[in-house]
């Protein structure tokens, strides 16, 4: 580690319990009020394990909600609610579909993982008020679009509201 970093990671240090204490209360509240939103939620920790709760990554429910994940996040945002995409499958960046040739059909369960993927915030700083306006937010953008998807429901060829996800052996 260099000497910059070690000069800066350490007085953190003896606020550490304390943050982390803060993240494990934000992580409980989001799991408690979106627990009846067309969300996957992120699964609750193994017991006798510590978890780091540094995101909190809910899916989108492709079958309730069939607008892009783009404009989900820019509903949020007009919201004044800034959510992240943390996680891009490899195959969709361009280096490894130019070096290996990866299409986006390659890996459906990745790519399902990856668009439907959505990033709350979460960091100490944050006050129960604010994970209240981030729910509130998230329930009222979701709830416009999923109206909007029972209006006009997208059928692909198969028949199906949305594709289902496959096992694909390499």
């Amino acid at each position: 580690m260099a000497a910059t970093a070690a000069a800066l990671g350490l007085p953190q240090l003896a606020d550490i319990e304390r943050r982390w204490t803060q993240r494990r209360l934000i992580w409980d509240l989001y799991a408690d009020r979106l627990k009846n939103l067309p969300l996957t939620l992120p699964a609750a920790p193994e017991p006798d394990s510590r978890h780091a709760y540094h995101l909190y990554t809910p899916l989108l429910v492709r079958e309730a909600i069939t607008v892009p994940r783009e404009k989900i996040i820019a509903a949020l945002r007009a919201e004044n609610i800034l959510v992240g995409i943390h996680f891009v499958p490899v195959h969709q960046h361009p280096y490894y579909q130019r070096r290996y040739r990866f299409k986006a059909s390659d890996f459906p369960n990745a790519a399902l993982v990856g668009d439907s993927t959505i990033s709350l915030p979460l960091t100490p700083d944050l006050s129960e008020e604010d994970v209240s306006d981030v729910c509130t937010a998230l329930k009222r953008v979701l709830r416009y679009f999923a109206a909007k998807t029972k209006d006009r429901v997208r059928r692909p060829k198969t028949g199906r509201a949305v594709p289902k996800i496959r096992a694909r052996g390499r």
